[in-house]
């Protein structure tokens, strides 16, 4: 059963969690990121064994209005739908956005 979400938006997240994701073993945690630069092959590379999920690609991103509406706004609705469904106790993240769901959550 997985316990731990944790959530990875830029490459000096990665850095700063990596050493804690690897405290837990593959199936207590999953790996929320999104697809920004090169964060997604980074994880993929050096974490092939645990549940990596993307969420939001920054391709999309054209401006203000089209990371608002293309990438955050979705990505804080799936992350809700995500955390409601899967349960989890904790939440780790240096971002508001996984922080604002697991609130409204009460984790």
């Amino acid at each position: 059963m997985k316990k731990v979400l944790i959530d990875i938006y830029h490459l000096p997240q990665f850095n700063l969690f990596k050493n804690t994701i690897l405290t837990f073993d593959p199936p207590e945690v999953d790996i929320y990121c999104v697809n920004r630069g090169k964060l997604l092959p980074v994880i993929k590379h050096e974490l092939p064994e645990y549940n990596i999920v993307c969420i939001g690609d920054y391709k999309h991103n054209k401006g203000m209005f089209s990371m608002i509406f293309k990438i955050i706004i979705p990505r804080v609705y799936k992350l809700f739908k995500e955390i409601n469904t899967n349960n989890y106790r904790f939440v780790i993240t240096a971002n508001y956005q996984a922080n604002f769901v697991a609130k409204l959550r009460g984790i």
